[in-house]
């Protein structure tokens, strides 16, 4: 999956993707609190409520499966960042 990223305004960031991505609709049930504060932050930042949902739930998924992920590499940047700290005091 090909993805780039645009400021729809200053600040903000979102993901496009191009190629291998085919877009499904999805029917979710969400608190009304929840969804006004998500479509009063999409109207700040000028992009639709399905980009920044999928935004939402891409950065979800990587962190859960990215650096830091497994109890290994999390006691290693843990040891990393004591290491790092030490250093520069």
């Amino acid at each position: 999956m090909h993805c780039s990223g645009v400021a729809a305004k200053p600040g903000a960031y979102i993901s496009i993707y191009f190629a291998s991505m085919t877009a499904k609709r999805v029917l979710i049930s969400i608190d009304a609190r929840l969804l006004a504060r998500i479509d009063q932050e999409c109207a700040r930042n000028g992009f639709k409520r399905s980009t920044y949902l999928a935004q939402l739930a891409e950065r979800e998924l990587q962190a859960a499966s990215g650096p830091g992920a497994t109890p290994t590499a999390r006691a290693a940047l843990a040891a990393l960042d004591t290491l790092l700290s030490s250093a520069t005091s």
